[in-house]
């Protein structure tokens, strides 16, 4: 629930004066004061305010400002922030380069050379069989076997040779894989760094600008109070000095002998005047004899 202590600092300033002209002042002024600081209320969604203007001057200091909810807002927006976690999964992946080892028989690349030099190695047994078999009138031999043997070790051989080949040709793959997945890796890390420090840096500038302004009100209504203390001081100092005007130092002076010279009978009577009175005696403003005289 919003509170005075939500209105920016010129706002408040001007709260704060109305508040004091509508509790010292009458007519005019007095109304016009209510009447602005209803409209500052609403401006801030402020349902009432039962401060009075002393109230607002002690309490200042220890409420919350205008920067209190924004630096708490930071503040638990950084508890959102958990220790960075990598979503491409770099580490295994060089795991995987360190400990790399190629097994054809999972490479789909190697399957497919496989089954291609196995058809051609087939084709071209049938054709070298039929070709020599030809040769001795269509019967089969054991040259002709062999020879068409060796056309299958031939093509066996291709698909063999192809496996270093196809083993550098995975771990490439492997590598480039993690070049791009590690720059994109560090381009996410970098942005959640860049994210992280702008949050940290707003919740410690707002937290800074709390304490600030919680500091600068306790000196104001420090300043203030010590501003209240000398006028009352010089109030009192006026009114000391209006005396001293008021009554003369000799009649004051002869004042103070006639009540050093009292009689016991009259201090018991100064003792039954009024407080005021008797220290007005007691102070020379009152000479004793007219201060008992109705009392005689």
């Amino acid at each position: 629930m919003a509170n005075v202590w939500d209105m920016n600092q010129s706002d408040y300033n001007k709260y704060l004066q109305n508040k004091k002209k509508w509790e010292t002042g009458s007519g005019p002024d007095t109304a016009m004061a209510s009447m602005e600081n209803s409209a500052l209320r609403e401006k801030y969604g402020i349902s009432g305010d039962n401060y009075s203007y002393n109230d607002l001057v002690r309490q200042q200091p220890y409420m919350p400002n205008q920067y209190t909810n924004a630096a708490d807002k930071a503040l638990a927006g950084l508890a959102g922030y958990t220790r960075y976690h990598d979503p491409y999964n770099t580490a295994n992946l060089r795991r995987d380069i360190e400990r790399f080892s190629y097994n054809p028989e999972t490479d789909p690349n190697y399957q497919a050379y496989k089954d291609m030099y196995a058809r051609q190695g087939q084709a071209a047994q049938g054709q070298t069989l039929s070709n020599l078999t030809a040769l001795s009138g269509g019967r089969n031999n054991s040259w002709a076997s062999a020879a068409t043997a060796q056309v299958g070790q031939a093509y066996a051989q291709k698909t063999a040779d192809m496996v270093p080949q196809l083993a550098q040709a995975a771990y490439n793959r492997l590598l480039q894989r993690y070049g791009i997945e590690t720059q994109e890796a560090n381009r996410t890390y970098s942005m959640w760094q860049d994210q992280y420090g702008r949050a940290k840096d707003m919740a410690g500038m707002y937290s800074s600008l709390s304490e600030r302004e919680m500091l600068n009100r306790r000196q104001r209504a420090q300043d203030d109070a010590s501003y209240r203390s000398a006028d009352l001081q010089n109030d009192m100092t006026q009114f000391e000095y209006g005396l001293q005007k008021q009554y003369a130092p000799a009649e004051r002076a002869y004042n103070l002998r006639r009540l050093e010279m009292a009689t016991e009978k009259e201090k018991l009577m100064l003792e039954a005047l009024p407080e005021l009175i008797r220290q007005d005696v007691e102070m020379g403003l009152i000479n004793l004899d007219n201060a008992i005289k109705p009392v005689k």
